[in-house]
Protein backbone atom coordinates (compact mmCIF):
# COMPACT_ATOMS: atom_id res chain seq x y z
CA UNK A 1 0.00 0.00 0.00
CA UNK A 2 1.19 3.81 -0.93
CA UNK A 3 1.97 5.92 2.58
CA UNK A 4 -0.15 8.58 1.96
CA UNK A 5 0.44 11.78 4.37
CA UNK A 6 3.92 12.92 6.63
CA UNK A 7 5.04 14.37 3.53
CA UNK A 8 7.00 11.55 1.85
CA UNK A 9 5.29 12.18 -1.43
CA UNK A 10 6.33 16.15 -1.72
CA UNK A 11 8.35 16.96 -4.20
CA UNK A 12 11.92 18.28 -3.00
CA UNK A 13 14.27 20.52 -4.85
CA UNK A 14 18.01 19.22 -5.62
CA UNK A 15 20.50 22.36 -5.45
CA UNK A 16 20.60 23.09 -9.05
CA UNK A 17 16.90 23.95 -8.41
CA UNK A 18 15.57 20.37 -10.14
CA UNK A 19 12.43 18.65 -9.04
CA UNK A 20 12.31 14.87 -7.67
CA UNK A 21 9.16 12.91 -6.67
CA UNK A 22 8.91 10.52 -4.53
CA UNK A 23 6.67 7.69 -3.47
CA UNK A 24 6.90 5.18 -0.66
CA UNK A 25 5.26 1.68 -0.87
CA UNK A 26 5.13 -0.34 2.41
CA UNK A 27 3.50 -3.38 3.22
CA UNK A 28 3.62 -7.31 4.68
CA UNK A 29 4.94 -10.00 2.09
CA UNK A 30 5.08 -13.40 3.13
CA UNK A 31 5.27 -12.19 6.99
CA UNK A 32 8.21 -10.05 5.97
CA UNK A 33 7.54 -6.25 6.37
CA UNK A 34 9.14 -4.55 3.34
CA UNK A 35 9.14 -0.59 2.17
CA UNK A 36 10.07 0.81 -1.07
CA UNK A 37 11.57 4.21 -1.82
CA UNK A 38 10.56 5.27 -5.34
CA UNK A 39 12.23 8.13 -6.72
CA UNK A 40 12.09 10.42 -10.57
CA UNK A 41 13.07 13.45 -11.66
CA UNK A 42 10.67 16.32 -13.58
CA UNK A 43 11.47 14.65 -17.03
CA UNK A 44 11.71 11.21 -16.18
CA UNK A 45 15.16 10.20 -17.27
CA UNK A 46 16.22 9.64 -13.52
CA UNK A 47 14.35 7.52 -11.87
CA UNK A 48 14.66 4.37 -9.74
CA UNK A 49 13.85 2.78 -6.21
CA UNK A 50 15.41 1.90 -3.01
CA UNK A 51 14.02 -1.41 -1.38
CA UNK A 52 13.91 -2.29 2.15
CA UNK A 53 13.40 -5.73 3.91
CA UNK A 54 12.39 -6.13 7.17
CA UNK A 55 15.94 -5.57 9.02
CA UNK A 56 16.13 -2.37 6.96
CA UNK A 57 12.73 -1.01 7.27
CA UNK A 58 12.87 2.76 8.24
CA UNK A 59 11.01 5.05 10.35
CA UNK A 60 9.13 8.12 9.25
CA UNK A 61 12.30 10.42 10.34
CA UNK A 62 15.02 8.08 8.72
CA UNK A 63 12.96 8.03 5.67
CA UNK A 64 12.63 11.77 4.85
CA UNK A 65 16.61 10.97 5.75
CA UNK A 66 16.71 8.82 2.81
CA UNK A 67 14.79 11.19 0.91
CA UNK A 68 16.87 13.94 1.45
CA UNK A 69 19.70 12.02 0.52
CA UNK A 70 18.55 10.79 -2.64
CA UNK A 71 17.90 14.30 -3.88
CA UNK A 72 21.51 15.14 -3.12
CA UNK A 73 23.66 12.40 -4.06
CA UNK A 74 23.61 11.71 -7.56
CA UNK A 75 25.56 8.60 -7.01
CA UNK A 76 23.13 6.65 -4.47
CA UNK A 77 20.66 7.40 -7.33
CA UNK A 78 23.44 5.39 -9.42
CA UNK A 79 23.18 2.80 -6.97
CA UNK A 80 19.43 2.13 -6.82
CA UNK A 81 18.84 3.62 -10.64
CA UNK A 82 15.79 1.34 -12.48
CA UNK A 83 13.77 2.33 -14.76
CA UNK A 84 10.05 2.90 -14.14
CA UNK A 85 7.04 2.53 -15.91
CA UNK A 86 4.14 5.22 -15.63
CA UNK A 87 2.40 5.90 -13.34
CA UNK A 88 3.56 4.10 -10.76
CA UNK A 89 1.08 4.41 -8.33
CA UNK A 90 -0.61 2.03 -11.38
CA UNK A 91 2.23 -0.29 -12.20
CA UNK A 92 3.84 -0.99 -8.75
CA UNK A 93 0.80 -1.06 -6.28
CA UNK A 94 0.90 -4.25 -5.58
CA UNK A 95 4.36 -6.86 -4.62
CA UNK A 96 6.27 -8.23 -7.36
CA UNK A 97 10.03 -8.92 -6.96
CA UNK A 98 11.53 -6.14 -9.41
CA UNK A 99 13.21 -7.01 -12.68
Amino acid sequence: MWWTGQNLDRTRRDSAGASWHFLVWHDHVDGVYLQRVYFWNEDRTDSGVVELGSDATLHVKQLKVLIKKLVADADLRDKHHRRLKWPVRRYYGQYETLD
